[in-house]
């Protein structure tokens, strides 16, 4: 048993030396791989060292029931979507209410900037009170709606960006939008259009 073990152990450690010799190139499987999940090469290649370690770490658990590198593209592709989801987290822990009021500032501008005559302070009074009310009303919201909506709205991801981001199916995130929406347009009182 252990002689099996030992043999396995060596077919993983024998493809992550190869690995660590195809990672190199900007053309490799590896990367094509990766492209879904992350696009910038220094990202890749931290996923890349972190599925090596990971993989040297847990090499005890290949069973041998398929080949050692789809075991690897596996390990490969955990480590990927847990390192873009630590990433959207991060980033959403720190920017989500800068954003909203970013948002809010901006709206205020373009809505300055798209009135070709002269704002009223009356306008921009009532404009600036359903801005905050928005924003008041957004951080309400439950967190995967509102996670959802400031990817979408505020970050100008694609759906299906967001979607590979937030590890679940574009159609969860077309249908947490809408419900985000519907919620905002309830608490605004704003009718649907």
């Amino acid at each position: 048993m252990d002689a099996e073990l030992d043999s396995k152990q060596q077919q993983v450690m024998a493809y992550i030396r190869q690995i660590a010799r195809m990672a190199s190139s900007d053309s490799s499987r590896l990367r094509r791989f990766l492209w879904r999940y992350e696009r910038t090469s220094d990202n890749q290649d931290d996923i890349i060292q972190d599925a090596i370690l990971e993989a040297l770490r847990c090499r005890h658990h290949y069973l041998a029931l398929g080949s050692v590198q789809t075991w690897f593209y596996g390990v490969l592709a955990n480590v990927a979507r847990n390192h873009v989801a630590r990433r959207v987290k991060q980033s959403l822990r720190t920017d989500s209410l800068d954003l909203w009021q970013d948002s809010v500032e901006h709206a205020a501008e373009a809505e300055q900037l798209l009135d070709s005559g002269e704002q009223g302070p009356e306008q921009e009074a009532e404009f600036r009170q359903l801005a905050a009310r928005l924003f008041v009303a957004a951080k309400q919201l439950p967190p995967d709606l509102r996670t959802t909506l400031e990817l979408v709205c505020l970050d100008g991801h694609s759906y299906h960006s967001a979607a590979s981001m937030l590890l679940i199916p574009v159609g969860t995130v077309r249908s947490r939008i809408n419900r985000a929406r519907q919620l905002l347009r309830r608490k605004l009182d704003v009718p649907a259009s």
